[in-house]
């Protein structure tokens, strides 16, 4: 854990030993923060990164990996499973009730629930400097470019190229920033 880290009221740090926290981090009221798996899974999170109300951060055997200088408002949840990983480049804004999906389950067989199939993971990458409106859904094996924009309420299944404003549903390249 880095120097001035604040913790707001009714936190939950679940495999605190798989977390590591920079310098400025702000984790703040009903935050979780859940790291459980093997030896090779855990949350890492940069510099001056603010973790909003009501957020989780939650890796079943894999990663999540945040970068400096983050603004992950309230209600945003980031989940990763079976050794893949969510990565959160530098100078990144993430909207109020976001929702990050790490994991695709297997659906093959109708007389399962899909949770009882098992899962994969492709894993999610989000360049620097890229903003994520509010509401927005963040599929398994997305990546997105670095300065980029992601327009509120979207649903991003595919790859968005690095430099670009994108929204819809699926999210789709509107025009290129500059």
């Amino acid at each position: 854990m880095g120097r001035n880290v604040v913790f707001g009221k009714n936190i939950t740090l679940r495999h605190p030993h798989k977390i590591s926290l920079g310098n400025n981090v702000i984790i703040d009221d009903n935050a979780l923060l859940d790291a459980k798996g093997g030896e090779l899974s855990g949350i890492t999170i940069g510099d001056n990164v603010t973790i909003g109300r009501n957020s989780a951060l939650i890796c079943k055997d894999s990663v999540i990996k945040i970068g400096s200088n983050v603004n992950i408002t309230t209600y945003v949840n980031i989940g990763s499973g079976e050794k893949g990983k969510v990565e959160i480049g530098d100078s990144v804004e993430i909207g109020s009730f976001t929702h990050f999906s790490g994991r695709t389950y297997d659906i093959s067989d109708s007389d399962a629930l899909p949770s009882a199939q098992g899962a994969q993971s492709k894993g999610v990458i989000i360049g620097n400097l890229v903003w994520i409106g509010a509401g927005v859904i963040i599929l398994d094996g997305v990546r997105i470019g670095e300065k980029s924009i992601i327009g509120a309420g979207s649903l991003v299944n595919n790859e968005i190229p690095a430099g670009c404003v994108a929204f819809g549903i699926p999210a789709r390249k509107i025009k290129e920033r500059g």
